[in-house]
């Protein structure tokens, strides 16, 4: 029989045939190395080596998904703290009326 495949792709899944142990490549973080790692292992039926690279990719969605949510929280901090700012600012002194603070208020959460 007679197998065209691509070589570099095939150099993995021959590595897992060998030993059947998980490549290190599988550890990578090069997505697209990975999707065509997982043609290949549905090609050749190696579930084995299909579970492990899709958790990694998994792992990568989790990790990309994180970092987003931590990008947007350090966004909304950092709003909050130049809304501060303008707003003291621009109301250096607050007014004191029988003891009573006027509040600046705004449809904006500081």
């Amino acid at each position: 029989h007679f197998i065209d495949r691509d070589g570099d792709r095939f150099r993995h899944v021959l590595a897992y045939l060998r030993s059947l142990t998980v490549p290190a490549v599988v550890h990578s973080e090069d997505r697209v190395l990975l999707h065509e790692l997982l043609e290949e292992a549905d090609f050749f039926g190696l579930q084995g080596l299909a579970e492990a690279i899709e958790a990694r990719l998994a792992e990568l969605d989790d990790a990309r998904a994180g970092a987003r949510r931590a990008e947007q929280a350090q966004a909304e901090e950092l709003a909050r703290q130049v809304g501060r700012a303008v707003a003291s600012s621009l109301f250096p002194q607050q007014k004191r009326s029988r003891g009573r603070e006027h509040v600046f208020t705004t449809d904006v959460e500081f």
